[in-house]
């Protein structure tokens, strides 16, 4: 799961009951129960991944462009929801910061570009790992209709949009960068939906979002989420 916003600011809150069709729920904290502290400000759900744990490979800034772009708050139905912001990032020798969009995914997050846009920058699946860079992945089975969330989105500009894609794919290091799209051919891929939403600033409230997953093989013995 990603938010993605072409290097603009906003604010996401995702609730819990992430959902997929025929009753389908992500193996491991889908709807947020689990956190890594308890404390509501910089607190991260355990099973996702964000900027805390990327793979940085610039050549300056790793240790900046590491913090966290997480919260936890308390969602629409009492139970917690993720809180996904936009922050400022200073890096060694540069006058200005650098915007960075807030994102979460049950993969890992790679950090090779300070242009949010750039390819070199994406979520991927990572199968193994080690004490140092654990694996990222849910292992899936089943065939999802549609998938189904809840979100209060904000932002200054209420032109622009939040996204929130999910992957469905084989057994193998399946990649999401920007220029990728739901037509975009890629080995592995079986499913997957990119779903696009507004900020509604006049009611400022939660609001279901349910959007069809759109596939492309048949086979779905071995499938990963991303």
């Amino acid at each position: 799961m990603k938010k993605k916003l072409s290097f603009l600011c906003a604010l996401l809150l995702l609730t819990a009951s992430v959902t997929m069709g025929q009753n389908y729920q992500f193996p491991y904290n889908g709807q947020f129960e689990y956190w890594t502290s308890t404390g509501s400000n910089d607190a991260v759900p355990k099973g996702w991944q964000s900027f805390n744990t990327a793979q940085c490979e610039l050549f300056i800034g790793c240790n900046s462009a590491k913090t966290n772009h997480s919260n936890r708050v308390d969602g629409h139905d009492g139970g917690y929801g993720l809180e996904i912001y936009c922050k400022f990032v200073s890096f060694l020798g540069l006058s200005t910061s650098i915007p960075a969009n807030g994102a979460v995914s049950t993969g890992r997050m790679r950090v090779a570009s300070m242009t949010a846009s750039d390819d070199s920058n994406y979520m991927y699946t990572r199968r193994t790992g080690n004490s140092s860079n654990p694996a990222a992945c849910y292992a899936f089975s089943g065939c999802p209709d549609s998938l189904s969330f809840w979100a209060k989105f904000n932002m200054s500009d209420t032109a622009n949009v939040a996204s929130l894609k999910i992957h469905l794919h084989t057994d193998r290091d399946y990649q999401d960068v920007p220029s990728h799209t739901e037509t975009t051919a890629q080995t592995g891929k079986i499913a997957n939906r990119i779903c696009h939403f507004k900020c509604n600033r006049q009611s400022n409230t939660w609001q279901k979002y349910s959007f069809d997953i759109k596939y492309y093989q048949s086979n779905t013995t071995s499938v990963i989420p991303n």
